[in-house]
């Protein structure tokens, strides 16, 4: 008997609950019928027009994304634009796509939890910006085992996220412990950041102004990127999503795409 959409839509709240999206997302099912008999799911970061076509050629009946494809009011479809040929593509393939953002990186043992550890944070993690619960919300507050100068800190994480280039604020001989992250961007954090006990800011998108605040209240940061803070949420939420099938013994295959290319050239 197949497996219908509206099986595996309770799955996906469990790994990111709607409730803890920011109020200006949009999250949960984008395109689709609860009723659609579902093979084949793969998890992306972001839906392209190359990624939706190598889906379609694939089988591929469910999408999962982080970054909506229907983010802003869409309206009309022009087939001729990027937007409208991908909706073409989509619906023209009978494909369902499910968009999980604000809610995955607020989740507890979601994106920033996941972020915290890959960083190297230890111990007892707490959300930098709390809400809905026990370790729900957006960013982590945490502390590495042991002083980490802040340059050699930098290098590393620009080493093992891949970054083409990392932005630094502070003085990079400077010795950090505690420290606050968040996936993605991390701008409308900032205010949480300075008021806690942490001393730098992990996060993969900061703004100018941003940085002098943080230089002003004589704290440190380290800019990764946007991209590279989140690249490796495919996997990641595809080989969660496959537990829980196959806990449920649902007859789904789950795979992963994290190839997406960032969008800036370092010269």
């Amino acid at each position: 008997m197949a497996v219908r959409l509206g099986e595996i839509l309770p799955l996906l709240e469990e790994i990111a609950p709607g409730g803890l999206a920011e109020s200006w997302d949009r999250v949960g099912l984008e395109i689709g019928d609860p009723g659609r008999p579902i093979r084949r799911i793969r998890v992306l970061l972001e839906a392209g027009e190359a990624a939706l076509a190598a889906a379609c050629r694939d089988g591929v009946d469910l999408l999962v994304i982080h970054h909506p494809l229907l983010f802003r009011p869409v309206p009309r479809i022009d087939t001729a634009s990027p937007l409208g040929r991908m909706l073409a593509l989509v619906l023209g393939n009978g494909m369902c796509v499910y968009a999980m953002h604000t809610n995955l990186d607020a989740a507890p043992g979601g994106l920033n939890d996941l972020f915290a550890r890959r960083v190297g944070l230890g111990g007892r993690l707490r959300p930098l910006s709390a809400r809905g619960g026990a370790g729900a919300g957006l960013g982590r507050l945490g502390s590495f085992p042991r002083p980490r100068r802040l340059g050699e800190l930098a290098a590393r994480l620009k080493h093992d996220f891949g970054a083409s280039a990392v932005r630094l604020v502070g003085d990079a001989s400077r010795a950090v412990r505690r420290a606050a992250v968040c996936t993605g961007s991390g701008s409308g954090l900032v205010a949480e950041f300075l008021s806690s006990a942490a001393e730098v800011f992990i996060t993969g998108d900061l703004r100018y102004h941003d940085a002098r605040e943080i230089e002003a209240a004589g704290k440190a940061a380290i800019d990764i990127g946007h991209h590279p803070s989140e690249r490796w949420m495919a996997e990641a939420v595809a080989e969660r999503l496959g537990r829980l099938l196959r806990r449920r013994r649902l007859p789904v295959a789950v795979d992963a795409r994290g190839d997406e290319k960032e969008p800036f050239q370092t010269l």
